[in-house]
């Protein structure tokens, strides 16, 4: 079939959460759209699913300055089928996925059914995946995955030592806490919320362990001041994932014991999602 210009290919209105800014406060609607008000790109893409992140949550309620301009369409990350390209790497009916790169953010985003994004943006959906479940793993898996793929490249191995996950109970913890036990790590999973103990060693977890603040004076030098204490245990981790209180998960910290003491390396990494320290032997 002849690929067409995008507006021109898409002439059905279609629903969209849309989010405005009327009188200083944030004010999400469902509206009716067309393609001619989408943000620009050389793709269109019939959203069939969406997840829903925390951060999602702070763009509509206004409890976070995530949107960069109004209106914007929320959903930073989004699962579809090519509706129309100009874009010759993708054609009408390819399963895709795109997440990030300011999507719900400065670029209208998921949740609508349809969004127009750059094709350099966009990923084809991965073998042995559906679109579903593409977006069941979401934003939340997709950041873990690139910890995980980044800790090895760091090398990082199993018998090296356990790791310990912390926030393990949120979306992007428990996703590590699944990878990495998967890849054979012993994983020891520290949150706030005794609650979920069960259902983190569900997912592999090894040992749970209560969280509490460090105070500053007892972080050593070289290491972030938001990484946290694990009841006193933390000597003896050969790697600490902090994901909790907005770090996102990328504060990966191997340490190793020399003359009694912790000599942290740091080594710092910046990606579009993988934020913070890593520190590697």
């Amino acid at each position: 079939a002849q690929r067409v210009r995008l507006v021109e290919g898409l002439t059905v209105a279609f629903r969209a959460c849309r989010v405005f800014e009327d009188g200083g406060r944030v004010a999400p609607r469902l509206v009716e759209m067309s393609a001619d008000g989408l943000s620009p790109g050389d793709v269109v893409v019939r959203v069939q699913w969406s997840g829903i992140n925390y951060k999602d949550a702070l763009a509509i309620t206004g409890r976070g300055k995530i949107l960069k301009r109004f209106p914007l369409n929320a959903g930073i990350d989004a699962a579809g089928i090519v509706e129309s390209s100009v874009d010759e790497r993708f054609r009408p009916g390819d399963a895709v996925v795109v997440n990030g790169m300011g999507l719900g953010e400065s670029h209208d985003g998921g949740f609508a059914e349809v969004v127009r994004v750059p094709g350099d943006w966009i990923v084809p959906l991965p073998a042995g995946l559906t679109l579903r479940e593409s977006m069941i793993l979401g934003t939340a898996g997709f950041t873990a995955g690139l910890a995980v793929v980044r800790m090895e490249l760091n090398g990082q191995r199993p018998d090296q030592g356990p790791i310990v996950v912390t926030g393990a109970t949120g979306g992007v913890g428990s996703a590590a806490v699944s990878m990495l036990a998967a890849r054979g790590y012993r994983v020891i999973a520290v949150s706030g919320r005794p609650e979920h103990a069960e259902y983190v060693r569900s997912l592999g977890a090894a040992q749970w362990l209560r969280r509490r603040p460090m105070q500053v004076r007892d972080v050593p030098r070289g290491v972030p001041r938001h990484v946290e204490d694990v009841e006193g245990q933390a000597e003896r981790f050969d790697g600490i994932t902090a994901v909790d209180r907005g770090v996102g998960l990328g504060n990966v910290l191997a340490r190793r014991a020399e003359e009694g003491a912790a000599q942290p390396r740091p080594q710092r990494v910046d990606t579009a999602d993988v934020v913070g320290m890593v520190v590697r032997h």
